[in-house]
């Protein structure tokens, strides 16, 4: 199921004096963020929701002020928050392209050369690396194609591996079927 709302930018910390903020874009287009007029920010469970007084590009950084947000040190209690918006409000997607939300829960799985289909584990992020996003994913106990050691640590509890998330790994990812296929078996033994 589609999640109606997504985390498309983050609060980075205060600028200037008048309770304005700097915004990180989660996707790195500030275009659909900076036409807000009203936006949620998240934490722990926490919710808030905030109509946009102004917003606009400083340099590299999109500065925002939020209505009753007057001064740095308010600005900083928000600081680290996640601004969530309704999904018909985040960027649109290009092909080939997807919501970190929608990939969250999606069984990894390969076909092994008989043609049957293994879920080797299920993705719980997707995380930045040094070449590129990650994919990162709690491998399946159930897997009859990892050994032991392969699916549990030296601590005894199953692993967690990341995945470069590129052709070269990934083939077809379909999120309505909830399911991201892996290419290669050996990336994460």
């Amino acid at each position: 199921m589609a999640h109606e709302e997504l985390a498309v930018g983050y609060i980075r910390g205060s600028f200037g004096t008048a309770g304005e903020c700097k915004v990180e874009s989660a996707s790195g287009d500030y275009t659909h963020i900076a036409r807000l007029s009203e936006v949620t920010l998240c934490a722990d469970g926490n919710r808030r929701i905030f109509a946009v007084e102004h917003a606009e590009m400083k340099g590299s950084f999109l500065c925002m002020k939020f209505v009753g947000v007057d001064s740095p040190e308010h600005v900083r209690e928000y600081t680290g928050w996640s601004i969530v918006v309704p999904r018909a409000a985040a960027k649109p997607l290009r092909p080939d392209e997807w919501y970190i939300e929608d990939l969250k829960q999606c069984s990894l799985m390969y076909c092994s050369n008989d043609g049957s289909a293994h879920t080797i584990g299920t993705i719980v992020d997707v995380v930045e690396g040094g070449g590129g996003d990650l994919l990162e994913v709690v491998l399946s106990a159930e897997c009859p194609l990892l050994d032991a050691h392969v699916k549990y640590g030296a601590s005894g509890r199953i692993r967690t591996v990341y995945v470069p998330f590129t052709g070269r790994y990934i083939g077809a990812v379909d999120t309505v079927a909830r399911t991201v296929q892996l290419v290669h078996l050996w990336i994460v033994e």
